[in-house]
């Protein structure tokens, strides 16, 4: 889904000097989750927002939890 107030979050972040992607579930389930950081190739987050999201693959959920318990963060 793509709200049309989703881009008000992409540059509100930005706007406060941070720097934000948007990823999908398969990058999430792909992704490598150590010390708190979701790293996928070369990039890495501590953070993950959550906007309007009303399902996801059980693999997704199993992931984003390995990402929290690891130390990150998971905003809905």
């Amino acid at each position: 889904m793509n709200p049309a107030w989703q881009t008000l979050i992409w540059e509100s972040i930005h706007k406060n000097g941070n720097g934000c992607d948007y990823i999908s579930e398969q990058i999430i389930q792909d992704a490598k989750m150590e010390n708190g950081f979701l790293y996928y190739g070369p990039r890495k987050y501590h953070t993950i927002f959550l906007t309007q999201v009303e399902r996801m693959e059980p693999a997704t959920a199993e992931k984003l939890f390995d990402f929290v318990t690891t130390g990150g963060r998971v905003l809905h």
